[in-house]
């Protein structure tokens, strides 16, 4: 609870802009994936950017591979 309130509190205080294409994280799971991913429909996301999931060290989802293509 304590590590959510924290990522939380880094992704709304430091900014979610500064570049990059959105992705959507989990962030109860550590994990980011597409806005299409069947993942996140019914879960508690933010949207941000693909740069500040690489820097919370969230993980790509291995389903919709939001990643591929880059």
């Amino acid at each position: 609870m304590r590590r959510t309130i924290l990522l939380l509190l880094i992704v709304f205080l430091a900014g979610c802009g500064g570049g990059g294409d959105r992705v959507v994280a989990i962030l109860k799971t550590q994990s980011y994936h597409t806005d299409r991913c069947a993942k996140v429909f019914m879960a508690n996301t933010v949207r941000i950017t693909r740069e500040r999931a690489h820097e919370l060290k969230l993980h790509p989802c291995p389903y919709c591979k939001p990643d591929a293509g880059l």
